[in-house]
């Protein structure tokens, strides 16, 4: 009951400041009746902003503001606010219109044929620094990077406060992104002329832009500088190193200059491996950087392991498989992309023994079955015509709750095509709904960098890639569409 008073109470107050709100519109605009509506439309839109302020508290607790007492002044001041506010808007839109009006002509002028930016930018008198930097922006995309220090070195001397590290950062930053070496070195002597310090971004761009064209003893000279300066070294520097050296297979130097970052305190990290992996391994020295990477503390992602694996698999180092998933699993336990690494090394030699012996330690380790394992051990049987195992675990994928992908599917047919009888497994896909699902591979691709593509998938990128672009985002269709083509072909070869 109380609370119902309350409520009254409060309502009755808000109907008050309404009607107070509405006189004080009229009189502070003098409106003609014809405009009243208006009026009423003010008073509407301050209403809960009253109730709030009415409601609060000053900092003074003698002094709080009670409910449905509105004072004079701050209905003055909230009118008067709002008018304020709407024209700072409506000022604010007029000078962002003109600004973009402004840049779109600039862009016009200089998008056209012997446009010189020099010379607009002396009869302009000066720009902006939007106008400037959209006008570097331009030179970038429009293969004119040549003219960007000249353009700089203009408009930061109309304005000295525009000589800071910043502004010399992106410059510096640009010209070695686009291998304009000597204008970077220059604008790099001339920043520090004005007595600025180059951040670590400077020197990393000059570093890494010097190794990248192979010159090797600039690149080390401002190397040595950011030691000189005490700059805080990252491995990103030493990463744009190391893949420049791989560039011109410098193998030596890749390793002295791993040394050398370990010596300066600067700890590889999983790029910087990734790196040295990926080029040691072109030059099949690969053992040598494993040895650095198991001894190190990085932590090693998936795709550095994956890297590997694919190099042993490409050389049909199969054992050193592994080696590589007895590695993986001394540092993470035993995860699903070691028992798959221990499972390649054993299919892709075609090893039964080995294959069954991963399987019972998988058992063992009440391990869940997936279909990555699944059609690692059905590949290998397909590979050996192995059509009794082959069919055996083909049985078994429902009861170890495996679901069939489209590499599974591809197996079967391959196997077909080999003289395999398998229309009964078909057929138990099909009542079981298996075939008509979207396409999905859920196979892990190192299983296809081992055993390649089958005939069926295949016949499936054929057939999708034949499809127009509308249909090719039917992805459930693609089965369906094998699956027919594959019943012809049969049908063929039987007539």
């Amino acid at each position: 009951m109380q609370q119902l008073r309350t409520l009254e109470a409060k309502t009755n107050n808000l109907q008050a400041g309404l009607h107070i709100i509405t006189l004080a519109v009229g009189l502070r605009n003098e409106q003609p009746p014809k405009r009243s509506g208006k009026r009423a439309q003010v008073a509407a839109r301050f209403l809960t902003s009253l109730a709030l302020l009415c409601n609060s508290t000053s900092p003074s607790p003698s002094k709080s503001i009670p409910f449905g007492v509105p004072q004079p002044q701050i209905l003055a001041n909230l009118i008067v606010t709002n008018d304020d506010n709407s024209t700072k808007h409506k000022t604010l839109l007029v000078e962002s219109y003109h600004e973009h009006r402004r840049l779109k002509v600039l862009l016009a002028k200089l998008n056209k044929k012997g446009s010189c930016p020099l010379e607009m930018l002396q009869d302009d008198g000066d720009w902006s620094k939007e106008h400037f930097w959209a006008v570097i922006r331009f030179l970038k995309l429009s293969s004119r990077s040549k003219e960007v220090l000249q353009v700089f070195d203009t408009w930061k001397n109309i304005e000295k406060s525009r000589i800071n590290e910043f502004n010399y950062e992106k410059i510096i930053g640009l010209l070695s992104e686009e291998d304009l070496m000597e204008d970077a070195s220059l604008a790099f002597m001339e920043m520090k002329s004005f007595g600025l310090s180059p951040s670590l971004q400077i020197y990393n761009s000059l570093v890494h832009s010097y190794a990248r064209n192979g010159k090797f003893d600039d690149a080390l000279f401002y190397l040595n500088q950011m030691k000189e300066t005490n700059l805080p070294l990252e491995s990103d520097t030493y990463d744009g190193l190391i893949q420049a050296y791989g560039k011109y297979k410098m193998y030596d130097e890749m390793g002295m200059c791993l040394k050398k970052m370990e010596l300066d305190g600067c700890s590889p990290d999983c790029f910087t491996y990734n790196l040295l992996i990926q080029e040691f391994a072109q030059a099949e020295k690969m053992d040598k950087i494993l040895r650095r990477v198991w001894n190190s503390k990085a932590t090693l992602k998936e795709d550095l392991i994956r890297k590997m694996a694919v190099v042993y698999i490409e050389n049909f180092m199969y054992s050193r498989l592994d080696d590589l998933g007895d590695d993986l699993s001394s540092r993470n336990g035993k995860t699903d992309i070691v028992w798959c690494l221990h499972l390649l090394s054993n299919s892709c030699s075609l090893s039964q023994k080995g294959m069954d012996s991963i399987v019972r330690e998988m058992e063992q380790a009440k391990v869940s079955w997936n279909v990555t394992f699944a059609n690692i051990i059905l590949l290998a049987y397909l590979k050996m015509k192995d059509f009794t195992h082959l069919r055996m675990l083909l049985s078994k994928l429902t009861n170890l709750h495996v679901e069939p992908d489209i590499v599974t599917v591809g197996i079967l047919f391959d196997a077909c095509d080999l003289g395999f009888h398998g229309t009964g497994i078909l057929e138990t896909w099909r009542r079981m709904g298996l075939l008509y699902r979207c396409v999905e591979m859920q196979t892990d691709p190192l299983v296809l960098t081992a055993f390649g593509k089958g005939q069926f998938l295949r016949r499936c990128e054929e057939a999708y890639s034949s499809l127009d672009p509308n249909a090719r985002e039917k992805k459930s269709g693609l089965i369906a569409i094998s699956l027919i083509w594959w019943q012809r072909t049969m049908e063929s070869s039987i007539s």
